[in-house]
């Protein structure tokens, strides 16, 4: 019984949306009050504006529409939304894909329960700071648009866990997204990025990152520890990505033609560049000094910055998944450098110690773990190991056991 009253509750709504798409705007709204229709299909309707007639109030100021939860109108000629959009009390969906807006009104962060903003394939060059205010925003797609920065007030959006912004021209990720604590899906495709910050650290329930198509020189070098949700990471036709972290060893990775062409010195002149055995990779450029093979003239005693990172860490407690109140005192790019170490030791002896400025580094590919490395040409893992001693365990044991 409870599988025919599905099946019919889908016929029903694929009924409305095929008498929706059959009928004119005016007889869909008015059988939508009639009827209480909490599903309005008003796609392929050549709208050139948004119809005011939703926005309307009864006499008792109570929304006309306040049953309304879905509304779709894809494909229209929508260059605007109205500041009456508000009133749609009721909406916990709006997919407006494919229109002309090239702006979004601040009226749009109080309709009270919307959950699922989609505005992909329009023509916004920017987002409204007031998206951060979404009460309740759960899934914001922003595909095909003409975005160059996404606002730092996105962060303030607590409840958001699918972020889609690909096919955009972003240059830079805010580091403010390492604050939507409840992020699991997060793809930024085909944009311009050099580089992802290392706040998605703080993201404990991210499941998938896909940045594909971008311009990245490096990846934040603790993100396969940040979280056990992790399960994908996808940074295929980065050319300039000559290593990907050695702690994404057991996720699914995607990292083909990476490391295909030569950066120029200019775009990584506060970087590190290291070889071994064949392989390269630039670090990021945080890490100050970087070794590779146990020489004692190229060690070098931790610098006042290094020592003084490690200490106010420890004192405070700081981990990968919290943020110090008290760390507000610090000014703001010190208080971030000891809130996210540049990594995690990785020797398999369990060490974990913070790396910030000093590191010793190890590159090595691990065939059978991720198949993408069986090509020649593929691009190696990098590891950061935060002492001599655990250097050579790590060379002598590079898989955890």
């Amino acid at each position: 019984m409870e599988e025919n009253n599905q099946a019919s509750g889908t016929r029903s709504t694929s009924m409305i949306q095929e008498d929706h798409e059959a009928s004119s705007v005016e007889d869909i709204l008015k059988e939508a009050i009639k009827n209480r229709h909490q599903i309005l299909y008003l796609n392929y309707k050549c709208l050139p504006e948004f119809p005011m007639v939703l926005c309307s109030v009864k006499e008792d100021g109570q929304s006309l529409y306040d049953h309304v939860e879905r509304l779709y109108m894809k494909r229209n000629l929508l260059e605007t939304l109205p500041s009456g959009i508000s009133r749609l009390c009721g909406l916990k969906e709006l997919y407006l894909h494919s229109n002309n807006l090239s702006s979004l009104p601040d009226e749009l962060s109080a309709v009270p329960h919307l959950e699922s903003l989609d505005v992909s394939e329009n023509c916004l060059q920017n987002l409204p700071s007031s998206i951060g205010r979404c009460p309740c925003l759960q899934k914001l797609i922003l595909s095909n648009n003409q975005l160059n920065q996404l606002p730092p007030e996105i962060g303030n959006i607590k409840t958001l866990e699918t972020l889609i912004v690909n096919d955009n021209h972003l240059s830079l990720l805010p580091t403010e997204i390492g604050n939507c604590v409840k992020l699991k899906s997060l793809n930024v495709d085909r944009n311009r990025l050099r580089r992802l910050p290392r706040q998605l650290t703080r993201l404990v329930y991210l499941e998938e990152l896909s940045a594909q198509g971008n311009k990245l020189l490096y990846i934040p070098m603790d993100l396969g520890c940040c979280t056990d949700a992790l399960r994908s990471v996808y940074v295929d036709n980065n050319p300039h990505l000559e290593a990907v972290p050695f702690n994404l060893w057991k996720k699914d990775v995607g990292a083909r033609r990476c490391g295909t062409l030569p950066i120029l010195e200019s775009e990584y002149s506060a970087s590190l560049r290291v070889n071994v055995d064949g392989m390269s990779a630039l670090l990021p450029p945080e890490i100050k000094v970087a070794m590779t093979t146990v020489d004692s003239k190229v060690y070098q005693v931790p610098s006042l910055l290094e020592i003084t990172l490690k200490y106010v860490n420890s004192v405070l407690g700081c981990n990968r998944y919290t943020s110090q109140e008290n760390l507000d005192t610090l000014p703001k790019d010190l208080a971030e450098r000891v809130r996210f170490p540049i990594s995690n030791c990785s020797a398999p002896n369990g060490c974990d110690n913070k790396i910030f400025t000093i590191a010793w580094v190890h590159l090595l590919k691990i065939k059978w773990a991720q198949p993408w490395q069986e090509d020649a040409n593929s691009i190696g893992l990098v590891a950061f190991l935060c002492s001599e001693t655990c250097y050579k365990i790590f060379k002598r044991i590079p898989i955890p056991i």
